[in-house]
């Protein structure tokens, strides 16, 4: 997923198809993603040379996170990023509740005022708000299926993706009854994303095969990201 405007299918590309007014407005929203981007990254504790890698290594990072988490919404498939702008923003407010949780308050402001300064960007709105990624391609091979900087999560193994599941149900509990000096237990998970029964929640859990509902996981995931009774 990069964003070199060399390559076919790109952020700069897509950035361009997304503005009609074209000019200075082009130029200062492509600018102002790859500025909060890179600041993004600074704010994880990393930097690069040259500074322009920072835009491939933060796609990078959202695909690589929404991917395992399941989220369709964003990352449905191997090669595509969806809605960039919004998939920042989400990932930010993720990291400002993990560093809160770690009580590092200085990274946990950073990541507040990150989100809504995704959000308040020039590409944050409008027609901008459908920006995309794509996996860089080479151009002097079809098909187009090298050089590729994004990595695919480690496993799709059913049983490995069950167990991060349901760790990051155990610690979300945890820091929820922490945090509200009462037990919150798994039943409050799933009743807190509408459902009445834990069939949906259980099938979820343990990543079963034959039964996949988009439906759940897509709202299991979200509590999991934005954490709703952590706020």
């Amino acid at each position: 997923l990069l964003a070199n405007p060399s390559r076919q299918k790109c952020l700069t590309h897509v950035v361009t198809e997304g503005l009609r007014d074209g000019g200075n407005d082009r130029e200062k929203a492509h600018a102002s993603f790859r500025r909060l981007a890179r600041e993004a990254l600074v704010a994880l504790g990393r930097s690069f040379d040259p500074p322009a890698k920072a835009v491939d290594e933060w796609l990078n990072e959202l695909h690589d996170f929404y991917r395992k988490m399941q989220r369709t919404d964003y990352a449905s498939n191997a090669w595509g990023l969806k809605r960039v702008v919004g998939a920042s923003a989400e990932y930010c407010a993720e990291q400002h509740t993990r560093f809160h949780e770690l009580g590092n308050l200085d990274a946990e402001r950073k990541f507040k005022k990150l989100r809504k300064r995704f959000l308040k960007s020039p590409d944050g709105e409008g027609p901008m708000n459908k920006l995309n990624a794509y996996r860089r391609r080479d151009p002097d091979v079809i098909p187009p299926a090298v050089t590729l900087t994004a990595t695919e999560p480690e496993s799709n193994d059913h049983g490995s993706i069950a167990q991060q599941r349901k760790k990051d149900v155990e610690s979300y509990c945890e820091a929820v009854t922490k945090k509200r000096g009462r037990k919150f237990t798994k039943t409050q998970f799933w009743k807190s994303a509408g459902y009445k029964t834990r069939t949906e929640f259980e099938k979820w859990e343990r990543n079963d095969p034959k039964k996949v509902n988009k439906t759940a996981i897509k709202r299991f995931t979200k509590i999991l990201s934005e954490k709703p009774d952590l706020r």
